[in-house]
């Protein structure tokens, strides 16, 4: 089931049963697939009733009127594609939701296997659930310091506070849509204590077990975590003492220029997003595209086998400012990896190696959760 511009009328086609010979239009044509199923939610009418019919979009999506109006206006097929792309998209993300099966499968996957934190917050996510439980199993990784630990990120496993698990504890906040702002502030009281610029890890992260990509680089303050802890300081509007030092702290380590570093990249972009000097961010965000082609670990399409970060890490969502930096199809390429990703189990797998057998099970269920939210966001889920 397609729709179509054909540069006069704007249509939905289809299913077909055989060749259907199109009414002539102007210089180009532009069109958008469904994927099988989606056009039916997408459109609100069942597929027989389309078969074999050529129906203007406005018979079925009355506000479509000015998309039409806005394709006239086209002067290429590239731009027409374009507004037709963004016109479907922003329709569809409010009308489909995960295929059931998938998402069911997903779910008993968490339940088999999960952490409880990740169980509650696919509760909230995806079952519309109050965000208080969640917020609950959060601060059993809280310590008395303020900060958290108790191997809150799988891969190290101190139960001292780490600043790369307090991030982690922002990050969940985060997609609950819930901020504890008194948690958030107590935070902000420990990260004073180490200074304005942390580290992933403190010297008792390094003695824990630990997967074997920590480090002792990982001790040195850097824009990773620092640039993302601020960013949601920003973001939630929490003033603290702390957020301006390591505000300053951010802004000083990119005078030094952009990170290679894939991770260290993507908390950049979440500051600059954030950060309350619009002016002095923007001027940054002409640098960011050409950066991106010596991000490593980074995949820029995906299939490889090996460990690294990929375009939907930085959008991963239809609505997000940096999907910008990558070019039409990129995204979808990687969705549609991200889709065929998902195991017999139910869940989605991990691609490095962690520090132990709980640590690699409590990952996969941090991982399926960023896949579900991310498929759902997109409305990719099949």
């Amino acid at each position: 089931m397609d729709v179509i511009w054909n540069g006069v009328r704007l249509f939905v086609a289809g299913p077909d049963t055989g060749p259907v010979e199109d009414p002539h239009g102007g210089p180009f044509a532009v069109g958008v697939r469904f994927r099988p199923g989606v056009g039916p939610l997408f459109l609100g009418v069942p597929a027989a009733t389309l078969r074999d019919a050529r129906v203007g979009l406005g018979e079925l999506w009355p506000t479509a009127c000015h998309v039409e109006d806005e394709l006239a206006q086209q002067g290429s097929a590239v731009a027409a594609a374009g507004v037709l792309e963004a016109a479907l998209r922003s329709r569809l993300g409010g009308c489909l939701r995960p295929d059931p099966v998938v998402e069911h499968a997903a779910r008993r996957f968490l339940l088999a296997e999960g952490r409880l934190l990740e169980r509650r917050i696919a509760e909230v996510v995806f079952d519309g659930a109050d965000a208080a439980a969640a917020l609950a199993a959060l601060r059993s990784y809280r310590n008395a310091d303020g900060g958290f630990g108790q191997a809150l990120e799988p891969d190290n496993r101190a139960s001292v506070s780490q600043p790369l698990c307090l991030e982690t504890a922002l990050k969940v906040m985060e997609a609950l849509g819930t901020v504890d702002r008194a948690t958030v502030l107590g935070a902000c009281d420990y990260l004073r204590a180490l200074g304005p610029g942390v580290g992933c890890l403190t010297a008792d992260g390094l003695r824990a077990p630990r997967a074997a990509h920590w480090g002792t680089w990982a001790t040195e303050p850097s824009l990773n975590p620092t640039a993302g802890i601020v960013a949601r300081l920003w973001r939630w509007d929490v003033a603290h003492p702390w957020r301006e030092e390591a505000t300053a702290f951010c802004w000083t380590a990119l005078e030094r220029g952009l990170p290679s570093e894939a991770h260290s990249f993507g908390e950049v972009l979440d500051f600059l997003e954030a950060v309350g000097d619009r002016d002095r961010a923007e001027a940054w965000a002409p640098r960011l595209g050409p950066a991106v082609a010596s991000l490593s670990p980074f995949h820029l399409e995906p299939g490889s086998d090996q460990y690294g970060l990929n375009p939907l890490y930085f959008a991963p969502g239809p609505t997000s400012r940096w999907r910008q930096l990558f070019v039409p199809g990129v995204l979808d390429r990687h969705l549609d990896a991200l889709v065929a990703a998902q195991q017999d189990d139910g869940g989605w797998p991990i691609s490095w190696e962690t520090v132990g057998l709980a640590a690699r099970r409590e990952w996969r269920g941090v991982e399926t959760v960023r896949a579900l939210r991310t498929l759902a966001a997109y409305g990719r889920l099949e």
